[in-house]
């Protein structure tokens, strides 16, 4: 089993989907969404605290700003998950 690709690996791929434009509202929000969900690989909590008061700042803002919503939970076993909001990746889209 190999391991998971790197932060840098996953938003340099998803900067290569969105036609390695940086600006679009697409790639911030999964950029963000992504940083959000390794913020919680850091270990200890006093490590993340400030990496959770960054990440917190840049959701809001994508979803003020644009318009999505991509936020994550915990699930029964302590998995992070995603999960997208209907209404806002609709209003994203139009």
């Amino acid at each position: 089993m190999s391991a998971p690709p790197s932060l840098f690996a996953q938003i340099r791929e998803d900067w290569q989907a969105h036609g390695r434009d940086w600006t679009k509202p697409g790639f911030r929000a999964v950029a963000v969404h992504r940083f959000g969900v390794w913020r919680m690989t850091v270990r200890p909590k006093l490590l993340r605290a400030p990496l959770s008061l960054v990440y917190r700042a840049l959701y809001r803002r994508c979803r003020n700003v644009y318009g999505i919503e991509l936020p994550f939970r915990c699930g029964s076993a302590g998995v992070w998950s995603s999960s997208i909001r209907a209404g806002s990746l609709s209003t994203a889209i139009r």
